[in-house]
């Protein structure tokens, strides 16, 4: 009897041991381990979640999407967790088409206007909650462009400003146009540099002579926006706009931690955990993707970068240091 016990004993613990690790989720970012991809597990772990992960990382090459899409098709996870708006589209396809992956739960992080990327069909209502009606769900990371150009008013003065942008990207085409819309509106001169090569994709080779141009403009900012391209070189593009004596505002935290002078930025471990909560929902609670809202994070963070603005001689006003962090 006690062998018989404990023989089903060990069936009940292994059965649920299988049932604890049934659980798939394919994590494909575009760079490994950032803090958004960090902040999602965390949020996972803190809900009881404990999934084998199957991860991929395309570090910049799209092309491998279509590969890692019919190995998802394959391997069928429970749950998709994509990062930047290249990777989402390259695997979940237009809302209205037939490519891309329309039966698994996809959970995104990182994509900045998933109405304007196709991703989900543009609301009637921009004040209504945003829902893809399909099996995608996850969390924006940008402010608008209207906050965001305020404040860069508010920074100091705004009489010329430089924008610099990826030409290839159509999210980053959208954004030259809000951002042109609002410049008019205000009477701030525009100047708009992206570093294209002959074959129309953004070459590093090309941010010296971008910057050359700028700096010879003589802007009172320059705008680096969130962007995969300047994330990926952070560290050249923020020194570039430094070295010739500009003062930089920034829309992305990875540039913060090198030489931009301010941000306006969504903390990224923070999205993480917020498209978190949304994997939590779907993958705990059984919602439906398609009825779980697509999100920003409820406050952003103002960062001024000391050292550099010391460097520069250029500060921000006294107002605006009373809610602004201020980096050491």
């Amino acid at each position: 009897m006690r062998v018989l016990f404990l023989f089903l004993l060990a069936f009940v613990l292994l059965v649920f041991d299988q049932t604890a690790n049934a659980c798939i989720i394919m994590s494909v970012t575009h760079r490994a381990d950032t803090p958004a991809e960090l902040g999602f597990f965390e949020e996972l772990r803190a809900n009881g979640i404990e999934c084998t992960v199957e991860k991929h990382n395309i570090d910049g090459k799209s092309d491998r999407l279509p590969e890692i899409a019919a190995q998802a098709r394959t391997l069928r996870p429970d749950l998709i967790f994509s990062m930047t708006t290249v990777v989402t589209k390259g695997l979940a396809g237009r809302h209205d088409a037939e490519d891309g992956i329309h039966d698994i739960p996809i959970v995104f992080a990182l994509v900045s206007d998933p109405e304007g990327a196709g991703l989900v069909a543009e609301r009637q209502d921009p004040d209504a909650p945003l829902l893809s009606g399909r099996n995608l769900t996850g969390a924006r990371h940008v402010v608008s462009h209207a906050v965001r150009f305020d404040a860069m008013r508010r920074f100091g003065r705004l009489n010329r400003l430089a924008i610099l942008f990826d030409g290839s990207s159509p999210a980053q085409l959208a954004m030259v146009d809000a951002m042109r819309a609002l410049a008019n509106q205000a009477g701030v001169e525009l100047l708009l540099e992206t570093p294209l090569d002959e074959a129309g994709k953004p070459s590093v080779n090309r941010i010296p002579e971008m910057m050359d141009r700028v700096a010879a403009w003589g802007p009172d900012q320059v705008y680096l926006p969130p962007s995969n391209f300047f994330a990926r070189h952070a560290g050249l593009i923020t020194d570039a706009i430094t070295d010739r004596g500009l003062a930089s505002f920034c829309g992305l935290e990875t540039y913060m931690e090198r030489s931009c002078l301010v941000g306006l930025v969504a903390p990224l471990r923070a999205v993480g955990r917020l498209a978190g909560r949304k994997a939590v929902a779907i993958l705990r609670d059984g919602a439906d993707p398609g009825e779980v809202p697509i999100e920003t994070l409820p406050r952003f963070s103002l960062i001024v970068n000391m050292p550099v603005a010391r460097r520069l001689g250029k500060y921000p006003s006294l107002q605006m240091l009373h809610y602004a962090h201020v980096r050491e």
